[in-house]
């Protein structure tokens, strides 16, 4: 009898160390599966980032090709207005000269 107790205790020993082998293996699994969609799911939204990013930059370019014109002339305008305020200048005609140096920053401040 005490055979046959020692080999129930013994089995049941073997099926609680598979049993506890088992768990940690499927915890190990369902560990690797948590990462690899926390992977997943990081490299998705570093992608729609990079696709907002770079969405918001063709954005940008667009406005500033299509505002070049425009910069242009007042650029051009701008200019003008200056030669004139450095003739006035040269000529003593300061007031004149602010005038029209002002009138240049209004049209173009940069």
């Amino acid at each position: 009898k005490e055979e046959r107790d020692r080999a129930i205790e013994s089995s049941k020993r073997e099926a609680e160390e598979k049993a506890r082998a088992e768990a940690a293996e499927r915890a190990r699994v369902e560990a690797e599966e948590a990462e690899t969609r926390a992977r997943t799911e990081a490299t998705a939204r570093a992608e729609g980032e990079r696709v907002a990013a770079e969405a918001a930059a063709a954005a940008a370019a667009a406005a500033a090709l299509a505002d070049a014109p425009r910069r242009a002339d007042r650029e051009s305008v701008a200019e003008v207005s200056k030669q004139q305020g450095n003739e006035a200048f040269k000529a003593g005609q300061y007031l004149e000269a602010v005038k029209l140096y002002t009138q240049a920053l209004e049209v173009a401040p940069s």
